[in-house]
């Protein structure tokens, strides 16, 4: 109860490189037991590891994870050639692959439910069980086999799958290179630290009033749209579109924000202006502006956006402003938005950024550097997020500040690595960030 040809034709669309946005489709649907020859399992196993960690996928890159993990991939380099030379399966259309996916999901399930049926019978002739426990065990088996049928997860996934995925992200970064599915932030320091954002985190960026946040987080979308190819949703619930492009551009050209809004450009400031108004203009940022934004609306709108650019990443400026869309306390309001946003991460599989806005208490302190229960509701913001950054400049506080111009970042959590302290210069003038990572 299987289809070799279906499964070697969705074999061939996932050795081709550009099919890979076809694959990481099909790998919503399909998991490596979906197919039933084990040297077909074991190549779907490899190229899914490969994906999962961020690196490459070529044929090469298969052969040498199946070497690593010593999985069987029937015969090595000749039995792969062989399969992506065959003129008829790589010329199938991709509708014809989607087809290919969904009879071999469907056989799978078929096995899956005869396997589960056959278990039921051989129970109930055994004699060890009432009627009702017979009953129940056939009826959870059909049920398992339709939400297995309709469902677009691949359900439950053995830890080699996992291992695999860890072992080729070491690979890449002991040769010197990051992970696709890393996003950089532009800032060796920041990468330093945390290792770049993982696809599915949730990232809190938290500071008081006129620290920076803004401006740091469209720092961030820089790096990760130059140097790690993203594509990025920014939500402006405060501020317009226009606004945030002077900010840009400021930032970009090196021109003071007061001087862009003035029209009082001097020199050669009008070229380097429109030169990084062009730089700008290249990047892949996209601002949605809707102020009154609920978190269905956002969810919403990020699902479309994933579904037409890959390699998404989403900002939301900032949590305390989403609009409620009930009536409730707003601790539990920020509480269900947290959760929301955590859990689109995750299903988009992309890292989100959300701005939050610090409470008053910390500037009753001595220290007004931030900490945790400086957060409104910072219990559930803390459960949710993966990384929690809080913003401080010391010349906001003090005049005689020893380090002018200097922000620091706080890792105040940081699920995968250590917390800490890295400084980041700040012209107040251009809104723009540099790196300090030797400081």
């Amino acid at each position: 109860m299987f289809s070799p040809e279906s499964e070697r034709s969705i074999l061939v669309a996932a050795l081709n490189e550009k099919r890979g946005e076809l694959c990481r489709e099909l790998m919503l649907q399909l998991g490596a037991d979906d197919f039933y020859e084990e040297a077909h399992r074991n190549i779907w196993r490899c190229r899914s590891s490969l994906e999962n960690a961020g690196v490459a996928h070529d044929i090469s890159a298969v052969l040498d994870s199946a070497r690593r993990m010593g999985l069987f991939v029937g015969g090595g380099p000749d039995f792969i050639l062989k399969l992506v030379r065959d003129e008829a399966l790589s010329a199938a259309s991709d509708l014809s692959i989607r087809a290919a996916a969904a009879r071999v999901k469907e056989l799978s399930t078929l096995r899956q439910l005869t396997s589960a049926l056959q278990s039921t019978l051989h129970l109930a002739q055994s004699g060890m069980h009432s009627c009702d426990e017979i009953v129940a065990m056939a009826s959870d088996a059909v049920e398992l086999a339709r939400s297995s049928g309709n469902s677009k997860s691949q359900g439950p996934m053995h830890v080699m799958h996992y291992v695999a995925s860890l072992t080729e992200q070491l690979v890449q970064r002991m040769e010197g290179s990051a992970p696709e599915n890393v996003v950089p932030t532009g800032f060796a320091g920041l990468d330093d630290l945390f290792m770049g954002f993982a696809e599915g985190d949730l990232i809190i960026l938290a500071a008081r009033p006129s620290m920076g946040k803004t401006a740091l987080s469209l720092a961030i979308t820089e790096g990760a749209a130059n140097e790690g190819g993203r594509n990025v949703l920014y939500f402006s619930t405060e501020q317009s579109g226009l606004q945030l492009a002077y900010r840009k551009v400021a930032s970009a050209s090196r021109v003071p924000a007061t001087d862009l809004r003035r029209g009082t450009l001097a020199g050669g400031d009008f070229d380097r202006v429109i030169d990084g108004a062009r730089r700008v203009g290249d990047t892949n940022l996209w601002i949605d502006e809707q102020s009154e934004i609920t978190l269905p609306e956002i969810r919403a709108k990020s699902r479309v956006f994933a579904q037409k650019h890959a390699k998404p990443l989403i900002v939301v400026d900032y949590l305390q402003r989403i609009a409620a869309h009930r009536q409730a306390d707003p601790r539990v309001i920020i509480g269900e938005i947290s959760t929301g946003l955590k859990n689109l991460a995750k299903e988009l599989g992309a890292p989100v950024i959300a701005l939050a806005q610090l409470n008053r208490e910390l500037e009753k302190r001595a220290n007004k550097r931030p900490m945790m229960s400086d957060l409104g509701e910072s219990g559930k913001i803390e459960q949710d997020a993966d990384i929690i950054l809080f913003i401080y400049r010391d010349e906001v506080y003090n005049a005689d500040t020893k380090e002018p111009g200097i922000t620091e970042v706080i890792a105040g959590k940081n699920r995968d690595g250590q917390v800490g302290v890295r400084k980041l210069a700040f012209d107040g003038r251009t809104l723009r960030y540099e790196d300090l990572s030797h400081v």
